[in-house]
């Protein structure tokens, strides 16, 4: 019922009280569960075990005895509802011959299709996402993966900023989405939002290394180059070896007459990332011209 390939937050709410309908649904199929294996106990032995069975294995995934660090139970439910599938089949063997595979079939002909249905939606990656954000338009991490996996790659930047603003709107504290909202500001040529969207990766997630070195290009493309070199030197922090945060990093440095930092800064990142083709040519130009690249 209402596959998806996606039930991150906040697709299932979590219950804010204990007068849910889900919870009384729950309690109500417990107890009709717990009730027929104590009725067929002695008539019918096979379908309490199946059912007493079920309980069993669904308890070492249910973080009711001890927590395993994940909460999506229909992810753990594949085998230990092969309990269900053998109790299904056998209460179909107990129906009259001819009643046995009227619904048989129709019962193989309905998720049948419900199969072929299904098989469309991994076709490619358009037809897999879009469906994952119709079938949890809840998640913040369905409507990140169609921008990241669909929109952006296809230069629909538009579409993306819309799909990522949904995921921030969901989850907040979000600085993947963030970080990817600025980069699309940043190809729209708004490198101003461009900065509010990476202080905002960073506000939530202060190594976020990539968010970082993004805020230092949005400050480069903006004439602010201090605040650009303070942004690199931090992300450089991190990550002493980010062949972007170098490059760039030694440019300014470069812009700024100070040639032996530059021309450190250049070599280490040729060092760590010898086919970077930007610092290899932006170092060619610095050792023909002696000056800025």
């Amino acid at each position: 019922m209402g596959l998806s390939s996606d039930y991150s937050y906040n697709q299932i709410p979590p219950l804010e009280s204990g007068y849910s309908v889900d919870l009384f649904l729950f309690i109500a199929l417990t107890a009709v569960g717990i009730w027929g294996a104590w009725s067929f106990r002695r008539t019918h032995p096979f379908a309490p075990f199946l059912v007493v069975s079920y309980f069993l294995m669904f308890g070492l995934t249910s973080n009711v005895f001890f927590p395993i660090g994940t909460i999506m139970a229909e992810r753990l439910a594949y085998a230990l509802s092969l309990c269900l599938c053998v109790l299904g089949g056998w209460g179909l063997s107990r129906l009259p011959g001819l009643w046995m595979w009227r619904v048989g079939i129709l019962l193989v002909a309905v998720y049948g299709c419900a199969t072929w249905s299904r098989l469309a939606v991994w076709q490619n990656a358009h037809t897999f996402y879009t469906a994952q954000v119709a079938s949890a338009p809840n998640s913040a991490r369905a409507h990140y993966a169609l921008a990241h996996e669909v929109y952006q790659p296809e230069g629909q930047l538009t579409a993306a900023e819309s799909q990522y603003r949904r995921a921030v709107a969901i989850m907040p504290n979000f600085p993947d989405a963030w970080n990817n909202l600025g980069v699309v500001k940043k190809d729209q040529g708004n490198s101003e939002e461009a900065v509010v969207c990476y202080q905002a990766a960073l506000s939530w997630h202060s190594d976020h290394v990539a968010a970082r070195v993004n805020l230092g290009q949005a400050y480069q493309n903006l004439g602010q180059n201090d605040r650009a070199m303070e942004a690199y030197r931090i992300a450089l922090s991190a990550d002493s070896i980010h062949a972007v945060a170098l490059n760039n990093l030694a440019i300014l440095y470069a812009q700024k007459g100070d040639m032996d930092v530059a021309r450190s800064l250049f070599t280490r990142a040729l060092r760590h990332h010898p086919t970077y083709a930007p610092a290899r040519k932006n170092y060619e130009l610095f050792l023909e011209q002696g000056t800025e690249p």
